[in-house]
């Protein structure tokens, strides 16, 4: 059964076994099923009988249960995804979504009942924290979701340029996004010793970035911090999200240079230089690039034996050593051709860690060749003498003479030669050394008063000095240089390529011997000394003597009293016996590189005996 009724014109159908019902199936006080207020609950439905057929909607309002994502950063757009119960108008499919006070614009992408899809865009000026998300149909507005607005984090999409080289500073842009309102700058890396921040943006900032000279070269990092968008400070959209980005640059380090090795104000390194033996080396190191140091060195090539650092007179010479950037030193070993070839190098390593790098100079080293001594041998005689000369009337002497000298009849002279380095004369100097000088006194037999065996004398200040350690280096004759004259004395006008020794005197005879026996040993040294090169301003420093070679020499004699002036010598009654030997070399000229060295100086025929 249908009924009708009228109602303002409008006809309402009533059948009890068709109805249209709206709401969760409560009983309402209309009785009309429908919930009270929001307009009048009627609907115009027309029923055809075709079946049985029924239509149930819902009035209740939009339930949120879960967003994604729950926020996002300013300045971005993008799609929101929510999802609950009732989300859109039954009638409209429509849905209002709202974030209030948040500068979030949003729009209706798709809706369904569970699932709401919405546009989003933040402004950058949009408040961030945490906010909340409403949905609202003419059912009512929904729960609240918590929906966060975060600033972005930092994006440095390029640096330019990005490669920086050591010992410079340079203007550097920093381009990206997500910057901020108020961003800072980072620089951090390998010799990075200073930077200033200029004009900064939410897309660029421009920095002047110095770079030390002693980089070790590597990456350096430019971060750039956002301070927010609205002043307040940085606010992640999720835990842990980082306010800085980062980005990287390279730095190229100052490769260490080849050394400059200074001879003389100029650069040798990869030269051969010309030098003469004796004269001063004194080599330097140009300095490194600025701002960079010598972190380690070493001179390799300058050897004992080839070179000195320096010699005085009776002492070994010096060993050479460098002063950190300089080196100064002798050479002088030119070999008996008289031309030798060494090569210096200096390596450095500077304090940046780069690898070393090094150079070198070759010295062509000039020097006397073919250097040599030539001996004039005297004999043992035994002549009258009194105090240094030659007196018929004198006590009677045995000693070294025979060679003709400036004054008085020397007993051995040497006489040097050499080829000397072109444009260089330079001048010859001697050593002679005693290696031993003994006489032996003997007394008549069975004479009262006298001793019963020989007396051993030595014209060394110290007797002692032939059990001493010492015993072993020679002790200088009377003066360095030596030089020409009567009895060693030296003469500095005498010229300078020949030496003379004495009469080397012994004691005189007398009455009072029997006998008396002499053995003598030395060595001559040639030495060189060559004119200084004008470049060198260093004065007594500039040269130096140099060893050509050496001459060992010895002479022996004995003289007995024959108490009988027809048997004696020179109207004495002293004789020489058969042992006697004339001064010669003991082995040829030695060229070697060796200097002579003593501690003791030898007062020529003064006795001290034991």
């Amino acid at each position: 059964m249908i009924s009708a009724a009228v109602d303002n014109g409008t006809t309402y159908w009533n059948n009890p076994d068709y109805f249209l019902s709206v709401g969760d199936g409560a009983s309402y006080p209309s009785g009309s099923s429908f919930a009270p207020g929001g307009g009048p609950a009627y609907y115009e439905t027309q029923y055809i009988y075709l079946g049985s057929t029924a239509l149930q909607l819902s009035s209740a309002g939009p339930t949120i249960t879960s967003i994604s994502p729950s926020g996002g950063t300013v300045g971005t757009s993008g799609t929101i995804h929510i999802y609950g119960d009732n989300l859109v108008d039954p009638f409209t499919g429509q849905a209002t979504a709202a974030i209030p006070r948040s500068g979030v614009t949003l729009s209706v992408a798709s809706a369904t009942e569970s699932v709401v899809d919405l546009n989003d865009s933040i402004a950058t000026n949009a408040t961030t924290g945490n906010q909340n998300m409403t949905l609202t149909t003419r059912f009512g507005t929904s729960n609240t979701a918590p929906f966060s607005i975060g600033d972005p984090t930092p994006v440095i999409t390029s640096i330019s340029p990005n490669s920086w080289n050591a010992g410079t500073s340079i203007q550097v842009t920093v381009t990206g996004h997500g910057f901020g309102t108020n961003p800072s700058l980072t620089i951090t890396g390998p010799g990075v010793s200073g930077y200033s921040t200029g004009a900064a943006s939410d897309t660029q900032i421009v920095a002047n970035v110095t770079i030390a000279a002693n980089s070790p070269g590597g990456a350096a990092t430019i971060e750039v911090q956002s301070h927010g968008y609205t002043g307040s400070g940085f606010f992640p959209v999720n835990p842990g999200q980082p306010p800085q980005g980062s980005n990287t640059a390279s730095v190229n380090p100052i490769p260490a240079p080849v050394p400059q090795i200074m001879f003389q104000g100029a650069n040798v390194s990869g030269q051969t230089v010309n030098v003469i033996a004796g004269q001063q080396i004194a080599l330097t190191i140009g300095p490194p690039p600025p701002g960079l140091h010598v972190s380690s060195r070493t001179w390799s090539g300058v050897n004992a034996g080839d070179a000195i650092a320096g010699w005085t007179p009776g002492q070994q010479p010096q060993i050479p050593s460098p002063s950190g950037e300089s080196f100064a030193f002798y050479w002088v070993n030119a070999g008996t051709a008289g031309q030798a070839t060494y090569s210096v190098t200096y390596t450095w390593t500077l304090d940046n860690a780069q690898p070393a790098n090094s150079a070198t100079a070759t010295f062509n080293v000039r020097g006397p060749a073919n250097a040599n001594i030539s001996p004039t041998v005297g004999s043992v005689e035994l002549q009258p003498i009194n105090g240094n000369s030659i007196d018929p009337a004198g006590a009677p002497t045995m000693l070294l003479t025979g060679v003709q000298a400036s004054s008085g009849q020397a007993g051995i002279k040497f006489s040097a030669s050499a080829t000397l380095p072109s444009g260089n004369t330079g001048s010859y100097s001697w050593v002679q050394l005693i290696g031993s000088d003994l006489v032996h006194l003997l007394w008549p037999n069975g004479q009262p008063g006298y001793p019963s065996g020989p007396l051993s004398c030595t014209t060394f200040s110290d007797p002692a000095y032939f059990q001493s350690p010492d015993a072993s280096e020679p002790a200088l004759d009377n003066t360095y240089p030596y030089g020409l004259g009567y009895n060693n004395v030296y003469t500095v006008t005498a010229p300078n390529d020949t030496a003379t020794d004495g009469l080397r005197l012994a004691p005189p005879i007398g009455y009072t011997f029997g006998e008396m026996a002499r053995s003598f040993t030395a060595i001559m040294y040639l030495l060189w000394t060559p004119t200084p090169d004008r470049a060198c301003t260093g004065g007594t420093t500039c040269t130096i003597p140099i060893p050509l070679g050496s001459l060992n020499w010895m002479w022996t004699g004995d003289a007995i009293n024959t108490l009988s002036t027809t048997q004696g010598i020179n109207n004495t009654t002293y004789i020489l016996t058969g042992c006697q030997t004339a001064a010669a070399p003991a082995s040829g000229f030695a060229a070697i590189s060796a200097y002579p060295v003593w501690k003791l100086t030898v007062a020529n025929d003064r006795l001290n005996c034991q």
